[in-house]
């Protein structure tokens, strides 16, 4: 076989190994959500205070009820944080949507649920 005739057969085996690592990298970003949701969702914030007054990134009472009073994640989106708690997200933007806003915290008062769809957010 010439180097012409093996060029093509290179490109093919190029655009399966481009291929292979597209398919690799949606795997990782699936991981990365599922990663994503462990760290969030019970975890202890890293801000100090927040931590010493006993909030979760995201608080869940149990699989159904969530508690946005003690949720890091929802007073950082509302800006309704005490001093020392850190600032609104996100930082030197826009205040989120209150639409979306309530779309977050419904989805902390159904328990924070990985998957499905929470009544009220559509």
């Amino acid at each position: 076989m010439t180097d012409q005739e093996q060029q093509p057969a290179a490109l093919v085996e190029n655009m399966l190994l481009l291929r292979r690592e597209d398919f690799d990298e949606l795997l990782d970003r699936a991981a990365e959500r599922g990663a994503a949701y462990d760290n969030l969702v019970g975890k202890t914030p890293t801000n100090a205070d927040a931590a010493a007054a006993g909030w979760r990134r995201v608080a869940t009472l149990d699989a159904a009820r969530g508690d946005t009073t003690t949720s890091y994640l929802f007073h950082k989106v509302t800006g309704d944080l005490p001093p020392g708690f850190g600032e609104r997200m996100p930082l030197r933007r826009a205040k989120l949507d209150e639409a979306l806003i309530a779309v977050i915290r419904r989805w902390i008062d159904a328990g924070a649920p990985v998957d499905g769809w929470v009544p009220g957010t559509d």
